[in-house]
C-alpha cells in the first residue's frame, strides 16, 4: 500500500524540548500519523549521527531520513543512501580562508566526523556536542580538502568582518545568517543546490509521494526551504519570524499543544 504522505520534521523546536528530550505529546503524534499511513522522516541540520539518529529510529526505523539540511540521505543508522559534499572548487575555497584565517568554524564532513580548528573553538561547542551526542575533534584545515563538508557554521563571526570573508568565499555557497550575539555573527555555509527543501522533495521522489502529498515541520532560518516546496509548511510559534511567514499554517509552540494542532492541520488537508 502506498503511503498516504510524507511528513517531515525539524527536531530542535519541534519534537524536541530546549534540553534536546523529546516532547510529552511527541511519541502520540508520531503514532497517530503512522496509524493513519504516513512516512515519517528526520529534516534536520544535525549530522547523521548520536541523538539525530535515536530521533530518526522513533520516527521509522527502517526508513529514510535527511541530515545536514539535505545533504545526506541515510538510514535511520546513519548509512547513507545519498550523498552531496561542497563541490571541489568551493572545498578547496574553504580551506584556503580557513587557512589563512583561524574562524570558529564547526565543520560537518563527509565522512560524518565533525571538526573544528583548535586555535579558535566556536564558543557553544562543548553545550551543543553535550546537547547532539556529536562529539568533535580538532583537525587542521587541510582536513576539509581530504574529506569535504557537507555543511560549515561559523560560529562567531566578528560583524565588522564578515563583509570581508564573505568575499574572499566567493559567492560558492549558499550563506545563512542566523543572528547575531555580542557583535559576533552565526553563520551557516551550505552548498549553493542543497538544502532541506530539496532534500525533502529527493526523499518524496525515492518513496513515490507527489510534492503535493508532503509536510514540512519546522521553526528556524534553515527550515525555509523546506516549508516553502512542501505541499503543507506548518511552522510553529516561537521560532524565526521569516518560518512563519513562509508557512502555510503557524500553531503552537509544543510546549503548549502545537504538534496536536499540527496532527489536525495534516488529516485536514491530506485526510
Amino acid at each position: 500500500m502506498a503511503p498516504k504522505g510524507l511528513v517531515a520534521f525539524d527536531l530542535d523546536g519541534t519534537l524536541l524540548d530546549r534540553e534536546g528530550r523529546f516532547l510529552p505529546d511527541a511519541p502520540r503524534v508520531i503514532a497517530a500519523l503512522k496509524d493513519a499511513g504516513y512516512k515519517l522522516a528526520v529534516n534536520t541540520g544535525r549530522l547523521g549521527a548520536g541523538f539525530a539518529l535515536e530521533a530518526a529510529r522513533r520516527l521509522d526505523e527502517k526508513g529514510l531520513h535527511l541530515f545536514s539540511d539535505g545533504a545526506l540521505i541515510a538510514d535511520a543508522l546513519g548509512r547513507p543512501e545519498r550523498l552531496y559534499p561542497f563541490s571541489e572548487e568551493a572545498t578547496r575555497r574553504l580551506y584556503r580562508v580557513l587557512k589563512a584565517r583561524p574562524l570558529p568554524a564547526d565543520i560537518i564532513t563527509e565522512s560524518r566526523v565533525r571538526l573544528y580548528l583548535p586555535e579558535s573553538p566556536p564558543a557553544y561547542l562543548e553545550w551543543h556536542v553535550e546537547r547532539t551526542g556529536t562529539p568533535a575533534f580538532p583537525a587542521p584545515p587541510e582536513a576539509v580538502l581530504r574529506s569535504p563538508p557537507l555543511v560549515v557554521w561559523l560560529a562567531g563571526v566578528p560583524e565588522p568582518d564578515w563583509a570581508e570573508v564573505e568575499r574572499e568565499l566567493d559567492g560558492l555557497f549558499h550563506t545563512e545568517l542566523h543572528g547575531s550575539y555580542e557583535g559576533k555573527l552565526f553563520v551557516g555555509l551550505k552548498s549553493k543546490d542543497r538544502n532541506k527543501g530539496t532534500g525533502l522533495l529527493e526523499l518524496a521522489e525515492l518513496y513515490g509521494i507527489p510534492r503535493e502529498r508532503t509536510v514540512m515541520v519546522g521553526d528556524g532560518v534553515n527550515d525555509l526551504s523546506a516549508l516553502e516546496v512542501a505541499g503543507l509548511g506548518i511552522a510553529v510559534k516561537g521560532g524565526s519570524e521569516a518560518a512563519q511567514a513562509a508557512a502555510d499554517r503557524v500553531v503552537a509552540s509544543p510546549e503548549e499543544g502545537g504538534l496536536f494542532e499540527l496532527l489536525d492541520a495534516i488529516r485536514s488537508r491530506l485526510g
